[in-house]
């Protein structure tokens, strides 16, 4: 659960992540604008990562928000950050 705290959003993903996730995601969270930033890290299949922040897309952290991206990327590849 989120609260008035959250500053920002972590998602996990691998590089092998398919198009239309990605697109039905960046539409979720065009529905979800807010302040919260958005960091994705990304692993190649070496088990490389790089942590990416999103420029463009802030996010309001709600649960429906956190349900939609929990499905799209695991639940264990999704937290928040105080």
């Amino acid at each position: 659960m989120t609260n008035r705290k959250t500053r920002n959003i972590h998602i996990r993903l691998t590089t092998k992540i398919d198009r239309v996730t990605l697109d039905n995601f960046k539409n979720i969270a065009k529905e979800h604008a807010g302040n919260c930033s958005l960091f994705f890290h990304v692993y190649d299949e070496t088990g490389n990562g790089k942590l990416i922040r999103s420029g463009v897309i802030k996010i309001c952290p709600d649960e429906i928000f956190m349900e939609h991206a929990r499905v799209a990327f695991g639940e264990e590849n999704v937290w928040v950050e105080g």
